[in-house]
């Protein structure tokens, strides 16, 4: 990222991460950011959503929320077995009620296979065999959760997914409306450049 940033006089990020490392980029900073799914630096309240035409109030996570929240460490290796809860965001199950079955770990690390097939498999839940119930996707049900302070309903991150509608796109808007800002004040004798950074196919 400060790479870029070194090449160009004047540089503006346009990316899908939520991660917030464009933001945090020496020499860029948040003003020439757009985020379009927004990121998870900042907070929002579960229930102030565009559906519900609220206030739509939005905050920056701080280190010290973050330090509250047990995460789990991903530390599996290439080819462990492990169990998990086959499903996705449309066919969710309990975690307590469902059955467990068996995976294996794919090759970057990160995937699960199908340990029959090899096929990758979409999960809800991760734990290492005979280590019940910590679940590897989840902070631990220990961990104090992040509240809004202004209606103390939970918190969320302020990330905007396909199908979404509960997320507050303010600042996402924002950030679009300052990118616009930005190519409109490029001169016609601006040579633009666009880097497409970590694609793939």
């Amino acid at each position: 990222h400060e790479i870029l940033a070194e090449w160009f006089q004047s540089l503006f990020s346009a990316t899908s991460n939520i991660d917030g490392h464009w933001a945090r980029t020496r020499g860029e900073g948040e003003e020439r950011v757009y985020e379009c799914h927004g990121a998870v630096t900042h907070m929002q309240c579960v229930d102030e959503g565009n559906q519900r035409g609220g206030e739509e109030r939005i905050w920056r996570t701080t280190p010290e929320e973050m330090a509250r929240m047990r995460i789990p460490v991903w530390d599996l290796k290439a080819g462990e077995e492990v169990e998990v809860l086959e499903g996705d965001l449309d066919h969710r199950c309990s975690i307590h009620s469902a059955d467990w079955v068996r995976a294996k770990v794919a090759e970057d690390g990160a995937c699960l296979l199908d340990p029959d097939s090899g096929e990758t498999t979409k999960v809800i839940a991760v734990r290492r065999l005979g280590q019940a119930p910590e679940d590897l996707a989840r902070v631990s049900p220990e961990s104090t959760l992040l509240v809004c302070p202004h209606t103390s309903r939970p918190a969320r991150p302020n990330v905007v997914m396909f199908g979404d509608a509960k997320g507050c796109v303010k600042r996402i808007a924002e950030q679009r409306d300052a990118l616009e800002q930005w190519l409109s004040c490029l001169s016609k004798e601006t040579k633009l450049v666009i880097i497409e950074v970590g694609a793939v196919d």
